[in-house]
Parts: C-alpha cells; sequence; structure tokens
C-alpha cells in the first residue's frame, strides 16, 4: 500500500489528544465504548500512545513488554489490591486478571473454570496457544519438537502448546531444556509471553484498505477531535455507518510536521495503526505557530479497538 499522508494542521482545526486508546460514538455522537515529544528537524519517528509510568520495572527483564502493553492498555495499572503505579512484576500473576489481559490482547476468552487463583507456566502456554490465529512455523516447524527435558506431568494439551509457543519464539524455555511447566507464572513473565504473542498475531493480520479524507469533516467527527488534544492517540468514530480513524501527532511546536500512516492490519484484538510523525526538513520555512499534525481515515472495518503499532 502507498505511504499516505495529510497535511500537519488540517483546514477543519482539529486537535487531538490521548494514549492509544480507542473509543467509538454512535450517529448521534454520543460516545459507546471508551477504552484504552521529541521533535527534531528531518527525521521520522514512530507514533505510539502513552503508557501508565510504573515505578518498579524500569530495569526489569519484563520493562519493554509492560510498556507496551500498558500504551496499548491491555493490561492494567498494578496488580489487584495493590498501588496504582507500581506493576509488581515479581508477584504471581492473578488468574482472573491474566484472562482478562489474554482477551485484550488476543481477543478471545480463555476457556477456564478453576478458583485456584496462581496459574502455571503449562496453563497459560495452552491459553495463549487456544487464542492465537493459525501461523506458518517455517519450513522445519512441523518436525521441530521444544527441546524440554522436564515437562513431566503436563497433559497432552499443555505439551501441545508448549511445542507450538517454542516453534512460533514465544515461550523458549531457559536455554537448558527447562520450561518449568508447573512453576507459578509472575506477572512480568506473563507480560512478555503476551507481548510476543501479540507481536506474532500481526505477522498473520489481514490488511485493512483505507481513504485519507481531507476538507469538512462530519460534525461527530469534528466534536470528537475537538474534544482532545495534545497527546498522540488514534480515535475511532462511527458517523452515518462511516468509520472513520483519526491519528494524532501530538502537539508540534511549528508548521511542516506531518502524520503518515503505513498501514492498518487486523487481529481479533483490533485495528493497529501503523503511523509515523514526519518532521520538517532542515531550513525548511515553517510557520512559527504550535500545531496538531492529523490524518483522518474512512476504513471499512466493526472492529471495537484501535491502537497506534508499535
Amino acid at each position: 500500500m502507498m505511504k499516505k499522508t495529510i497535511t500537519a494542521l488540517m483546514a477543519t482545526a482539529l486537535v487531538m489528544t490521548s494514549a492509544s486508546v480507542a473509543f467509538a460514538a454512535d450517529d448521534n455522537g454520543k460516545i459507546i465504548a471508551p477504552k484504552p515529544t521529541q521533535h527534531l528537524q528531518g527525521k521520522s519517528e514512530k507514533l505510539h500512545g502513552n503508557a501508565t509510568q510504573f515505578s518498579d520495572v524500569g530495569s526489569h527483564f519484563s520493562a519493554d513488554a509492560v510498556q507496551r502493553l500498558s500504551s496499548y492498555h491491555m493490561i492494567g495499572n498494578g496488580k489487584i489490591g495493590g498501588s496504582s503505579n507500581a506493576f509488581e512484576p515479581n508477584s504471581k500473576a492473578v488468574r482472573v486478571e491474566l484472562k482478562t489481559w489474554i482477551k485484550n490482547a488476543l481477543g478471545k476468552e480463555v476457556a477456564d473454570d478453576s478458583t485456584n487463583g496462581d496459574v502455571s507456566r503449562a496453563e497459560v502456554a495452552s491459553w495463549i496457544a487456544s487464542a492465537l490465529p493459525a501461523m506458518n512455523t517455517g519450513i522445519n516447524g512441523a518436525n521441530l519438537t521444544a527441546p524440554y527435558t522436564d515437562l513431566q506431568g503436563v497433559t497432552d494439551t499443555q505439551r501441545d502448546a508448549l511445542n507450538q509457543l517454542y516453534k512460533l519464539g514465544i515461550m523458549v524455555g531457559d536455554g537448558a531444556g527447562h520450561v518449568n511447566p508447573h512453576g507459578i507464572l509472575t506477572r512480568g513473565e506473563a507480560a512478555v509471553l503476551l507481548d510476543g504473542a501479540v507481536k506474532r498475531s500481526l505477522t498473520a493480520a489481514t490488511k485493512v484498505g483505507f481513504e485519507q479524507v481531507s476538507g469538512e469533516l462530519p460534525q461527530t467527527v469534528q466534536t470528537v477531535a475537538n474534544e482532545n488534544r495534545t497527546e498522540p492517540g488514534v480515535y475511532s468514530v462511527v458517523d452515518n455507518g462511516q468509520r472513520y480513524l483519526v491519528v494524532c501527532g501530538g502537539e508540534a511546536p511549528t508548521g511542516g510536521y506531518s502524520v503518515t500512516v503505513d498501514g492498518i492490519s487486523a487481529t481479533a484484538a483490533g485495528l493497529f495503526v501503523n503511523a509515523n510523525l514526519q518532521h520538517p526538513d532542515p531550513g525548511m520555512m515553517v510557520p512559527q505557530m504550535v500545531t496538531y499534525p492529523t490524518a483522518v481515515l474512512k476504513v471499512k472495518s466493526d472492529a471495537e479497538f484501535t491502537y497506534l503499532a508499535q
């Protein structure tokens, strides 16, 4: 799909806000489904929404995964009953919360009626494997088996799931033949597994066609846009049966900035918009005023949620 651009400041004076959240509005403009910069000339930077700034994941191995899933609003703001600004990556993952994370990240409900609060690695492997779309594991995938030596006591379903996630590079053990299938999963480990699963699901995603919109916008789209400002984000708005995506690059210090949309991918979890903020070239004459680079797209999709892909 050819790269598409839109002027940095729409004639309709769009101003946007929020992180990688998405909300929808009905034909009357009523919100029905709320969810979940550095400026250098001559550069193009990946657009992504704001994530919760947890106080305890800065140097943790799960930090990148937690940051990404948080910006997608797929994981909660801290452990149930814990501090809202602490993720507690080394504490045990809570069963009910983890099932919600998987539903958010992969778009499918987990079939589980256990009342045990703890979740083992083998259990979550079977949950994730069952929620993933069909994917190619490569030319040798059919014959590849996870080299684990500690799978005693796992069910056939769990064994198959562990093999599948190994082939997909989502869950690969410790490199010494151990995956500790009966070990209790931590929140940090759960985030890393889910982050890997989201990335892999995007490799099998369907590409969604889109059409750029310029000029006067429907009032519903305009109203939604004008009620939000300054932060990178993507919004999904329905007007007269047509779905619009409004992609914001945040507040820019001058004119000359623009949002480029390279593609949209659809997974069971929702739409992922691949967008970048294009900076003005060095020496370019630009208006010395704050602008809000924005792209507005028409799409054919009934996906409930929309994200800025990372």
